[in-house]
């Protein structure tokens, strides 16, 4: 077991993550226009390469654990594997279509909270 593995199950087990992975680099990124029009503007955060491996992990493991115990709807599409943006546009498009197809008039809500 590499020295990196152990370093992630440890953080894991004991529940810690260490104050230096927390650390981003802030950047402001003007897109284009004038500088004080607020919508021209990127803050994008860049983490250490540490800490993506660790999120990785996370992820990987919360992933594993929702699947294991069926945790998440069908229709969840965001951030799993297989389940694309393209999945989504199917899936609502042929719902559309089969409630045309029966008479009835679809709806669909999109909330962004």
């Amino acid at each position: 077991m590499s020295a990196l593995t152990r370093l992630v199950n440890l953080s894991f087990e004991n529940g810690v993550f260490s104050r230096a992975l927390k650390r981003a680099r802030v950047i402001i990124l003007f897109k284009g226009g004038t500088r004080n029009d607020l919508i021209q503007i990127i803050v994008p955060y860049l983490l250490s390469v540490f800490s993506k491996i660790f999120q990785n992990a996370m992820l990987s493991r919360l992933l594993n654990f929702l699947n294991s115990k069926h945790f998440l709807h069908d229709f969840q599409f965001s951030f799993r594997a297989k389940h694309s943006t393209e999945h989504a546009c199917a899936t609502l498009l042929n719902y559309l279509l089969s409630a045309l197809d029966s008479g009835l008039i679809p709806a669909a809500l999109f909330p962004d909270v």
